[in-house]
């Protein structure tokens, strides 16, 4: 998903826009992390 550069008026707002994207990509990364995890106790999981 993008993020505008300019807010609802048309003027540019890079301190919003930086702020949104820097929170996607935290989402992102997170889900990237909770996805491993997961892998790994299902890997672990016919071992108990």
């Amino acid at each position: 998903m993008g993020y505008s550069r300019y807010n609802s008026e048309g003027y540019f707002d890079p301190t919003a826009y930086e702020a949104l994207t820097n929170i996607s990509k935290e989402r992102k990364e997170r889900k990237k992390l909770c996805l491993s995890v997961r892998r790994m106790l299902m890997m672990w999981k016919p071992m108990l």
